[in-house]
């Protein structure tokens, strides 16, 4: 979607696709940003309106948000504020949309002019909250929640309030420690130490350049490592001609579709795991000495974690691999796929595609929904 608003040519009925995809179970999502392009419809509306922030010398400024110049709405303008909220009811939500990606929020210059005075070294950071809090007004207002939802990868003091979803942003589509699928696990960590609980990141990663390509093997481990946090989204990449992609043979489908099951069998556990953190803070993607804090082995690992206080996961993080290795805390641990137990300290597991090592406390209320997984939706 482009300006927040549908192709009217390519889809010349989009509204009455999104009724009958809702009918069938299937929710439709769209994009929105306060980044402008220059050359739409909305810029046009904005910028006659005064509604973007400005140069010094009274223009407005034209930042690379991406690879072409845009312009970023002021939302300390509280006309401005209320526009973008409109533009999003009637852009998305009229249409029957069930939610969207709210990028951007990051690009603020500091130093640029802002409505009010506003000191735009300090705004850069408050920007993604006010963002934040446009999305759920939006939303609000307009009867939809608990119906709609959006997700955002920007963020400062107070968007997690408001936020009910959060991604990685444009990972890699690589296996690296530098934005590619081993940051991840840290990555989640930090955030859930900062507050940020429902995390998540693209499936498959997202920019590729020259070499770097995703190779069918990254894209299933990825699929792994999904299957076990709040949300399971894929992406088809910055140049989906280049990247293995999920539709590309039935190994891949199957391979999705496994784990699509897994993770669809964890309902009950995802939900008890975000009320979890909606009632106490403690996110979902959690570090293990959180519940073992006795354990000094356990402090400096960035390459596993708990998944709500039950499930352990130690998703392989590089290429080639039929084994991977974990340290498990001082507990009684059951192999999600094998039903072998173990205790407390270092193991070494198999595994293959499609049996990523996760374990699950011997004595959690859940372990009868985590065996199931393993006699029933494990085997799809």
């Amino acid at each position: 979607m482009r300006d927040c608003a549908y192709d009217e040519r390519l889809y010349p009925e989009f509204p009455d696709d999104i009724a009958r995809y809702r009918k069938a179970g299937i929710r439709c999502l769209g994009y929105v940003s306060p980044c402008l392009a220059v050359d739409g419809a909305l810029y046009r509306e904005a910028g006659t309106r005064g509604y973007c922030v400005k140069r010094t010398d009274g223009t407005d400024y034209l930042t690379p948000a991406t690879t072409a110049p845009a312009a970023i709405v002021d939302l300390w303008n509280p006309e401005a504020f209320e526009w973008m909220k409109a533009v999003m009811r009637r852009g998305m939500l009229a249409l029957g949309m069930a939610g969207w990606m709210a990028d951007g929020g990051e690009h603020l210059p500091v130093d640029c002019v802002l409505y009010g005075g506003v000191d735009p070294l300090e705004a850069h950071n408050q920007y993604p909250a006010l963002w934040a809090r446009a999305n759920a007004e939006a939303i609000r207002e307009a009867g939809r929640e608990g119906d709609a939802v959006f997700f955002m990868r920007s963020g400062w003091t107070g968007s997690a309030r408001v936020v009910p979803a959060v991604w990685a942003g444009d990972q890699l589509v690589d296996w690296g420690r530098g934005d590619g699928l081993a940051d991840l696990v840290p990555a989640g960590i930090s955030l859930g130490l900062s507050g940020v609980g429902n995390w998540h990141a693209d499936i498959g990663g997202c920019v590729n350049y020259a070499w770097k390509r995703r190779s069918r093997e990254l894209l299933m481990r990825w699929v792994e490592y999904a299957a076990f946090t709040p949300v399971m989204r894929s992406h088809e990449g910055g140049r989906p001609e280049a990247n293995a992609q999920l539709w590309d043979d039935p190994a891949l489908l199957a391979h999705l579709a496994r784990m699509v099951s897994i993770w669809s069998g964890l309902a009950p556990y995802h939900e008890a795991a975000a009320r979890e953190y909606a009632e106490s803070g403690l996110p979902p993607i959690r570090h293990a000495w959180m519940h073992y804090e006795d354990d000094p082995a356990l402090r400096h690992l960035d390459r596993q974690y708990l998944y709500g206080r039950d499930l352990l996961v130690a998703p392989v993080l590089n290429p080639g691999r039929e084994t991977a290795e974990a340290i498990l805390p001082d507990d009684r641990w059951v192999h999600l796929w094998s039903s072998r137990e173990f205790r407390g300290g270092p193991v070494s597991i198999e595994a293959p595609l499609g049996s990523p090592p996760v374990f699950y406390r011997a004595g959690s209320a859940w372990a009868g929904l985590f065996d199931e997984l393993r006699r029933g939706a494990g085997k799809a």
